[in-house]
């Protein structure tokens, strides 16, 4: 028995040289791939087109321009069956079939509509028309406006809480936010920075609005619109923000003047790391630790990032002011 003992003992002590010896990349992990879809908006790409990006090859797989024209945000329906465009210089939606690629429907709204949002069952779309100063309601099933919700002056983004019963926008003529209670149509509007322009929803139920001309980023209780203890989050000088996403405790904001993409703790409320990209109009989440952010300009240019070391894993070049305003990533 003592010499089995001693065997084992030596067979075990050499298994662990071996272990031990293995070169350290014998089994190296996979390298991580972006995941997903982005379906940009691109405003003056002749008369407007969306541009369908492989987020994992970097390739322009389709470009929609039949029936849509001057778009500049879309959003995708929870389920993904679903495109919605909404044209700048139309008062009306495009709505696309994501499947086909094609554009299936218009659905009027108000004058000049910007920001489009999708509520979490993907029964309703919420549409900001910024000369009317409201929200147009939409039943999707039916494909038809069913209401109008008046909220603060140029309403711009809109994001929608996370169980559906709140409506929020980004009121930039007024520096306002509005939340909308969905079961009443109430509005409450409260002050927020100067020009805001995107708004997200994170942890907690918390609003986070990007204010461009002040610079900074508002938190908002989503059930009350009070500020949070720690609001406003002030970024760099000159910053402008305009594109805002959540992801879980991070808040990504896309800034086009002074700075760079911006990584938000969304619990502390504090800058956690600036990733080194300017000019960024838009910005969402792509599956991992990534993110796409979006230079806009002639051409724009569309960034896949890592949020963690701020590497660019890709890049694709695209038309002339591509936008993105909203949930524009999906699979």
């Amino acid at each position: 028995m003592r010499s089995h003992s001693l065997l084992v003992t030596v067979a075990a002590v050499g298994l662990v040289a071996l272990v031990a010896a293995a070169p350290a990349d014998a089994h190296p992990a996979p390298t991580p791939t972006p995941r997903g879809t982005a379906w940009v908006p691109v405003l003056f790409e002749g008369d407007g087109v969306v541009s369908v990006v492989d987020l994992a090859s970097g390739a322009v797989t389709a470009t929609i321009d039949d029936g849509i024209t001057y778009p500049y945000a879309t959003a995708l329906s929870p389920n993904g069956r679903l495109l919605y465009v909404t044209e700048l210089f139309a008062a009306d939606v495009a709505v696309v079939d994501t499947a086909t690629r094609t554009v299936v429907d218009h659905i009027t709204v108000g004058v000049q509509p910007n920001g489009v949002a999708f509520s979490p069952n993907g029964k309703f779309a919420y549409v900001t028309s910024s000369v009317d100063d409201s929200v147009s309601v939409i039943d999707v099933i039916a494909g038809e406006l069913t209401s109008t919700i008046s909220v603060g002056d140029n309403p711009v983004g809109v994001a929608v809480s996370r169980d559906g019963k709140q409506v929020y926008t980004a009121n930039y003529g007024d520096a306002s936010a509005s939340v909308i209670t969905v079961r009443t149509g109430g509005v409450v509007s409260v002050p927020v920075g100067v020009k805001p322009v995107g708004i997200a929803v994170g942890e907690r139920g918390r609003v986070f609005v990007a204010n461009s001309e002040s610079s900074s980023v508002s938190v908002l209780d989503g059930r009350t619109g009070d500020p949070i203890t720690g609001s406003p989050i002030e970024l760099e000088p000159g910053a402008t923000p305009e594109g805002i996403a959540a992801r879980g405790n991070e808040v990504y904001v896309g800034t086009v003047g002074a700075g760079s993409l911006t990584v938000l703790d969304g619990r502390s409320l504090t800058v956690k790391r600036a990733l080194g990209l300017g000019g960024v109009w838009a910005v969402a989440p792509a599956g991992g630790d990534f993110v796409v952010a979006i230079q806009t300009g002639a051409p724009s240019v569309l960034n896949v990032v890592n949020s963690k070391t701020g590497a660019v894993v890709s890049t694709t070049e695209l038309g002339t002011i591509a936008l993105g305003l909203g949930n524009f990533v999906g699979r």
